[in-house]
Formats: structure tokens, sequence, C-alpha cells
């Protein structure tokens, strides 16, 4: 099905990734220090080390997970990483055989710590202008902003009446991209510039709403497409990369979402990486929408200081954080839509440390940024092998960081 791996002096991709260096990381067979990992998250849920306000893991509640149509039940004799993989997180996926699960399991365990790392560290970094995710955040907001400013397309809403819909003073009207359960959410610390934004508001960012630009251009990219605003609907069809997800979602599909033909996925598998829901189209879309902009006004997509790929990396980062911290609206909407499975089968509310709710994974985010940054396509084998490795060697080192 794929191509054989480029060699060592295959080309590079706009200057973000080479090919080769990592490959002998992508037998994944986990190294002592790998089990070490696997072994550690082990002991701190055994300890009840992880806790939410609502239960502890220790009670017993398992996420769903299929092997093919057949719901899986962990039970006393099942290994102890699948155990406690199904108990700390809060998933719902599809698996090709009780082996398969086992692969994710423990390459989810893995890597757990580097994840959390990497999410500390760009938590660490929004609190210094001068670090590279404050900077490329507040760039990005810079620029999504400017593209609302003069916008005159509406499809009869009222920007005023929008821009208070996001704000939340106003309960948003039927027919608003905000109204109901499919509406646009934002996070609380978005709220501000957002409708800023939204009302073409003069003047500059506090440092508060600048640390929302990745927000400001990922959910106005999404508004974009609600209203119907032809120039970035267009410019999405034809440089979004998503995964292949066979026509499931793990909020919305019994026997769990099915990445069975996923490219991105497949690779991941492969290479021992950590899997939840396939290449991050939504990251692709906040990446799209900085593209956008910067060729719009003629500047570049990365902030003004960052080369392109201390650029990727902020955008991977920033990504990696509205999608797993505490406190952001993509984990609390996909913790209601696997809850709301799990009811209709019949299985109690299940809750987890945000960390742990199947949004994107680091690898998954970082190829959804990277290949629309690079303008190649989701099922470019080549591109995505290139990724692939420099994720691997990310999560490595931000392992090995103190």
């Amino acid at each position: 099905m794929f191509a054989a791996k480029p060699d060592s002096s295959q080309r590079t991709i706009s200057g973000f990734f080479t090919a080769g260096a990592n490959d002998e990381y992508a037998n994944n067979k986990p190294s002592s220090i790998m089990a070490d990992r696997i072994k550690l998250v082990v002991r701190d849920t055994q300890s009840g080390r992880y806790t939410t306000n609502c239960n502890t893991l220790k009670d017993g509640l398992y996420s769903q997970a299929h092997i093919g149509t057949q719901p899986y039940l962990p039970g006393a004799d099942s290994p102890l990483t699948v155990r406690t993989f199904l108990q700390i997180t809060l998933s719902n996926n599809n698996y090709k055989s009780f082996e398969h699960l086992q692969t994710r399991a423990e390459n989810y365990l893995r890597h757990r710590n580097a994840e959390d790392k990497l999410l500390r560290a760009t938590v660490e970094g929004l609190t210094n202008p001068e670090s590279p995710v404050f900077k490329q955040t507040a760039w990005m907001g810079h620029l999504e902003r400017g593209l609302w400013k003069t916008e005159a397309h509406w499809d009869g809403n009222d920007r005023e009446q929008l821009g208070n819909e996001a704000l939340g003073s106003e309960e948003p009207k039927p027919g608003s991209p905000f109204y109901g359960s499919r509406g646009l959410k934002l996070s609380d610390s978005a709220r501000s510039a957002f409708s800023m934004m939204l009302f073409g508001s003069a003047g500059p960012f506090t440092k508060e709403q600048a640390i929302s630009g990745f927000e400001l251009a990922q959910t106005g990219q999404v508004l974009a497409g609600r209203l119907k605003i032809q120039e970035r609907v267009k410019f999405r069809e034809d440089n979004r990369v998503d995964a292949q997800r066979n026509g499931t979602h793990s909020t919305r599909t019994q026997t769990g979402m099915d990445l069975s033909h996923d490219i991105g996925t497949i690779m991941r598998d492969k290479a021992g990486l950590p899997v939840m829901s396939g290449t991050s189209g939504s990251s692709s879309d906040a990446a799209l929408a900085t593209r956008y902009a910067a060729e719009y006004f003629g500047k570049t997509w990365a902030a003004p200081g960052l080369n392109q790929s201390e650029g990727c990396k902020a955008i991977s980062d920033l990504s990696h954080h509205y999608f797993r911290a505490e406190g952001s609206s993509p984990p609390q909407s996909m913790a209601t839509g696997i809850n709301k499975v799990r009811c209709d089968a019949g299985m109690e509310e299940k809750h987890v440390n945000t960390l742990d709710i199947f949004t994107h994974s680091y690898p998954e985010i970082y190829a959804g940024v990277a290949l629309t940054l690079a303008g190649a396509r989701g099922n470019d084998e080549q591109v995505m092998h290139n990724v692939t490795q420099e994720t691997v060697r990310l999560l490595r080192e931000a392992e090995t960081k103190d």
C-alpha cells in the first residue's frame, strides 16, 4: 500500500524536517527506558495519583473499546498496560485485534510524559512575551484580526450581534454560527479578543488577548466557512489535511473511531507513536488560516523573529495546548460527546484528567500543521513519513528535558 521509505538523501519540506535520522526508532519495540516510562504511569494509576473532581481512576471505569464490531472489556487477566490505558483515558476507538489495542496502549503510555512536558513548556512559554509560542500566537491573532477588520460578507448576520455572542453578553440567535449544540465554541480566555476582532475594534490587544491568537485563527477559519466567505472556503478546500476515519467518530459511533485506512495513523502505529483521532484537521485549519492571512497581506506566516522551523513547532505547540490543556474548549466538547456515546450504551459517565481526553496526540497535531504549511496533501506518503520521523525526534527531545 505504501511506497518504500525514502532514504536519508531525500529532499526536505520547506525546511521543517528531514528524513532518515530517526528511522531506527520506527520498529515499535519499546526499549528498557520506554518500558520504565510505561511502568511509571501504571504505578501512578495504581497509587491513585490520577484523580478528578468526580471520581478516581481506581473506581474501575474503563473507556469504550471495540475490536472489530465486538466490545472489549478488560478482565483481571488482561495486561496491566491495557487496563491502565483504558482506565486513565476517555476514548472510544476501534482496533483491528487485541494485539493492536495493546500496542496502542503501550505507545500512549510510553509517550505520555513527553506530551505532558510539551504541554507544560507551552503553558510556561505563554507567560513570556519573548518565547516562540507567545510570539507566534500573538502574530496569528494579529493576522486573523486584520482579515476581519474590513470583512463585508456576514451571510445575513449582524457583526455587532456576533461580537456580543462571542463575548457572551448576548444569547446566540437562531441561524447564528454560535447557536445550538453545533454552534462555535470559544474558550473563556478567548472571548474578549474574538469579540474585539468581530467588532472590528481598533487598538492593540492586551497581553491576555494576544495569548488567544491561536484560537482566533482556528475558530476564525471555521467561522469564515460558516459565513460562506468564498475566498477562504476555497483556500481551505485546496489546502486542508485531515484523517481518513471511514465515516466514524468517537463522539457518535458506538463501535469507535476507525483509523484503519488513515495513512498517518498507520505510520504512527509503526513508529510507536501515540494515536488518538488521526491527523488533526483542526490544527490544519489554524495553520491554513495563518497561511492565508500571511499571503493576503504579503507577510510570512512565521512570527517576526522566528524561522519556518521554529514557527511550525510553535504553531504545533499552541495547537497541542488548545486540544489538551485544562479550560480549553475542545477537550470539554470531546468529553461531552464521548460520554453521550457511553450513556447511549448504558455506561456510566467517565471523568479523567484533561490531558487524557482523546482529542489529538502531539504527532497528529504536528502532522496537521506541518503538512499544511508545506503545501502537502494528507495522502503524500513521502512527506507524511518525514513528519512522522520528526515527531519521534521531538518527543524524544521533550522526554529528556528536565
